[in-house]
């Protein structure tokens, strides 16, 4: 219909303004998250650095290069009401949230990443939203499945 069309123009044009915001955010250098370059193809998150949000959104680029990998100890002792991982993330190292509090976790990413079992080791994580698509592949993923309890899609 006419006004889903215009739902869906309109949505396209928020999902772009905030890629926008994202690239000029990580230019600026106003992230405050740590990276290290993984190889010349990618950056990993190694620290929270100077951030100090209570909402958390790792941005699916650095530099130009995709953030694949969540280093170990990353965010550990941290407290968040709401985390998002990108698209782009392919594993959440050992011990990545270790001991944290995170109200609400929404992993955009299609195909499960790698975690391992002490990546959210002490973690307290009240819901997990993952695409809708691909809710099957989470609750049957070596790691997600011990969280099948509280993932849901979106």
């Amino acid at each position: 219909t006419a006004i889903e069309s215009k739902l869906s123009a309109v949505s396209t044009k928020v999902e772009n303004a905030i890629l926008t915001i994202d690239a000029l955010i990580d230019e600026l250098g106003l992230g405050g998250l740590e990276y290290e370059l993984v190889d010349e193809e990618s950056y990993r998150v190694t620290g929270i650095g100077t951030y100090s949000a209570d909402i958390l959104r790792i941005l699916p680029t650095h530099s130009g290069l995709p953030i694949t990998e969540i280093a170990k100890n990353a965010f550990s002792d941290a407290e968040f009401s709401f985390v998002t991982l990108p698209a782009t993330l392919t594993t959440i190292s050992a011990q990545a949230f270790q001991n944290c509090i995170v109200t609400t976790m929404k992993v955009e990413t299609t195909t499960p990443p790698t975690i391992d079992s002490t990546s959210f080791e002490g973690t307290t994580i009240d819901e997990i939203y993952v695409p809708e698509d691909s809710l099957a592949l989470y609750v049957s993923a070596e790691g997600w499945s011990d969280y099948e309890s509280i993932i849901s899609g979106y």
